[in-house]
């Protein structure tokens, strides 16, 4: 590993960690300048470069800011590894999260910065976002409710907030030994969450402060399958600390009664595992017990209206077709 840096002798009050692979020049370059361009002007850049071959490399050797920091992998590492790299190199009180395709508003920085100072119990900051692409935009509102939700949530799903616009308390990462798990390729956000949550608040700033792209090279596209057995590695996690220990069948099910919809002779299977799991809570207090039992019930009666509805639309798309013969 090599490092380009301007060594300057005082910490910043945010570094910004950006790992980059083969990231179209174009892109990249606008990610930079976004944050080069920040109303906040207390920040380091710090670049992870995981031996890009696309020529986005040279593009960042030319960079003169004393402000940039750039990382080379001496081989390619993937994100997450890189990510822990960025963690490792920081120096500054707040880490920012920042994808090499994405977009910081201009008072990104400065917004976060002036939360996270004022909301000493939070330990991580995201906002609302604008995915985009050539063709589509469209605003992400993300809101925790409570604390307790949110991390009975977890249990169920990844809870967000996006990635790419958080800001960190470097402290409670150092303070708590956090790091990205390595062991999760992809859905590395969702592991450091469900740690995260465990020694304080997170919240979301309610405006939008990143702007998301979507394109067809992003891992949600490429690589769902392994995307989804990164879900289940932290979903098993936390039903282990249920006193579960879920063999391969469960945690297939489990992962689709959470983020996508069972079938309907597998209802009332659903139904007996929301007992299950309140029950275990019952027992060892681990989430709110009301709360948990609201939040499971709503994740059940979701499953319950998509059938509902599903059987619907057929019997009304049958009887209007044959109305037509």
């Amino acid at each position: 590993m090599q490092v380009t840096s301007s060594d300057s002798p005082e910490a910043p009050a945010i570094s910004v960690v950006m790992p980059t692979y083969n990231t179209p020049i174009p892109y990249l370059q606008e990610a930079v300048e976004s944050v080069l361009n920040q109303t906040f002007r207390d920040f380091e850049l710090v670049v992870i470069d995981d031996c890009s071959t696309n020529g986005s490399d040279e593009y960042l050797k030319k960079l003169r800011d004393e402000r940039i920091k750039i990382i080379w992998n001496k081989e390619n590492l993937g994100v997450t590894k890189s990510l822990n790299i960025g963690l490792k190199a920081a120096k500054g009180k707040y880490i920012a999260r920042m994808d090499a395709d994405d977009v910081s508003a201009p008072n990104r920085l400065e917004k976060q910065f002036a939360f996270l100072e004022a909301h000493p119990d939070v330990v991580l900051v995201g906002s609302y976002y604008e995915a985009f692409s050539e063709h589509f935009s469209k605003i992400i509102v993300q809101n925790i409710k409570s604390q307790s939700l949110y991390r009975i949530k977890s249990l169920f799903r990844n809870p967000g907030p996006a990635h790419p616009t958080l800001l960190i308390r470097r402290e409670a990462i150092e303070l708590h030994r956090v790091i990205y798990d390595e062991s999760l390729i992809y859905a590395q956000d969702y592991g450091l969450f469900v740690e995260m949550c465990k020694y304080g608040d997170v919240a979301v700033f309610p405006e939008i402060l990143v702007k998301k792209r979507v394109h067809k090279r992003q891992i949600c596209v490429l690589h769902r399958k392994k995307q989804r057995e990164c879900d289940q590695l932290v979903q098993k996690k936390l039903l282990e600390e249920l006193d579960l220990t879920p063999d391969k069948e469960a945690l297939d099910f489990h992962y689709r009664f959470s983020y996508e919809s069972i079938r309907k002779i597998e209802l009332y299977k659903g139904f007996k595992w929301i007992l299950k799991l309140n029950h275990l809570n019952f027992r060892l207090k681990k989430y709110r017990r009301l709360d948990f039992l609201l939040f499971s019930l709503k994740v059940f009666i979701g499953q319950f209206l998509m059938l509902f509805f599903d059987d619907a639309y057929k019997f009304f798309y049958k009887i209007t077709h044959q109305s037509k013969i």
